[in-house]
Order: C-alpha cells, then sequence, then structure tokens
C-alpha cells in the first residue's frame, strides 16, 4: 500500500481502523527504505494499551521472531532492516519535537490531540530524497466542531492524501448483529439515543456536547412566541 502525507481513519468503534494501521506499519518496515514510525497518544501512560498492544499482537500473530520489543520504552525494531517503532506522548505539544530520524508517525486517537500537538509532528517527521514522510490518524468523529473535521475536509480533496471513513459493518471479526441491536436500544431511547446511534453506529459528526445545547429540545411551538417591545427594559440579543 502507498505512503501518503496524511491518511486519515475515522468511523464507529470496533471498526477495525487501528489494526489495520498497525498491519500497513508493521509490514512496511520491512521494506528496505526508511521507515521509522513515531506511535503517538495524547497521554503518554495510554500507549501501553493501546498502539503498542495492537502493534505487538500483530507481531505476534505474523511475524512472532522478526522484532525486537522493549516494553519499559514501548520500542520496536525490526530485526531484518533496523526500522523501528518508537512512542511519544503528546501531553504537551512541544514533546513532538526533536524525535531524530522518525519519517512517519501514527496519531492513535487523534480527537484527543489539538491542532498544535499535530503542526508539531507534522513538522518534525523527516525525510531525505526519496524517503517518503508521512502521518497516519484515527478517531471517532464525536464532535462536528473538532478541528479535525475542518482538516479532514481539506485533506479529502489534496492529491497525497486519503480519507477513509469506516463502521463496526466493516468488521467481520466481531457480531456485527449483536452490535447494532445494542446500538438501536441505545437509539430507541432518547433524542440522545438518536445522536449517539449515528456517532456510534454509522460514523457521522457529532454535535459537541447535547447536554448543553438548547438545539437538541427545541420545539418551535414551545418556545417561539410573539412579545413586547418595552424600551424601559433591558434587551438581550443572541446569535
Amino acid at each position: 500500500e502507498p505512503i501518503y502525507e496524511v491518511e486519515a481513519h475515522y468511523g464507529t468503534r470496533q471498526s477495525g481502523k487501528t489494526w489495520n494501521i498497525a498491519k500497513k506499519l508493521i509490514y512496511h518496515s520491512f521494506q528496505p527504505e526508511k521507515f521509522n514510525v513515531l506511535h503517538c497518544r495524547k497521554v503518554y501512560a495510554d500507549i501501553e494499551g493501546s498502539t503498542f498492544k495492537i502493534l505487538c499482537d500483530v507481531i505476534k500473530k505474523y511475524f512472532p521472531s522478526d522484532f525486537l520489543i522493549t516494553k519499559s520504552h514501548f520500542y520496536i525494531e525490526n530485526k531484518h532492516t533496523g526500522n523501528w517503532f518508537k512512542a511519544k506522548g503528546m501531553e504537551k505539544s512541544e514533546n513532538g519535537k526533536g524525535v531524530e530520524g522518525a519519517n512517519i508517525a501514527w496519531l492513535n486517537e487523534c480527537n484527543q490531540f489539538n491542532l498544535d500537538d499535530f503542526d508539531y509532528i507534522d513538522t518534525t517527521i523527516r525525510g531525505v530524497d526519496a524517503v517518503k514522510i508521512g502521518i497516519i490518524a484515527d478517531w471517532n468523529p464525536e464532535k462536528s466542531n473538532h478541528w479535525l473535521k475542518a482538516e479532514s475536509d481539506k485533506w479529502a480533496s489534496r492529491p497525497n492524501c486519503l480519507v477513509i471513513k469506516s463502521t463496526f459493518w466493516d468488521n467481520y471479526v466481531i457480531d456485527r448483529e449483536a452490535l447494532n441491536l445494542k446500538l438501536l436500544r441505545i437509539k430507541e431511547r432518547s433524542k440522545d439515543g438518536e445522536r449517539r446511534y449515528k456517532v456510534w453506529a454509522l460514523g457521522e459528526w457529532g454535535i459537541e456536547d447535547p447536554s448543553k445545547l438548547f438545539a437538541r429540545d427545541f420545539d418551535l411551538s414551545i418556545h417561539v412566541g410573539e412579545t413586547t417591545y418595552d424600551p424601559n427594559e433591558l434587551t438581550y440579543l443572541a446569535f
């Protein structure tokens, strides 16, 4: 598979996004050209149970004797090529600076990152002649006003970028029907259940915080009516 400037994967949980990304990265590490990867989470402590675990799971299943694994630093190295995977936590955006030799970055749960985090990592990974650089990002689209919504719309129109949407229906190793029944029950509970279904089952972008939004429970017959203007009283305008 090709390496893109940005390869973005978004959609529902249990869609297999992270497994497919990990497989691609592990397979590419066998190529003779430089392929050094930063696997990143917003919080360093989350790496052991996320990117590091799934990379190790792929290795254990397909290449059990081809990699050196150092659990204390979440470091992985291909024995044949020397290509490596190094962990990076982005509690501070500046943490993205100064990682020598990385030309690929995987931003797992990218919705937890801010745009400064992305920019620091994007300008940290480096390539030389004939060495490709790229970012792979994955996330669940919880908030439509998140910076990822605007950025992913731009990536979708750029020639060397790829944006992929997936849902749990694309994952053939889980019981999709059983999960769908659970999601349908959530949908039927309330208007908030409908919102969750759109995000969790359909992979659509959600609203920021339904508990704080008037629009979610807006009823024209209840919330709109005639009023009388009194110049002696305060007037409030909202936009």
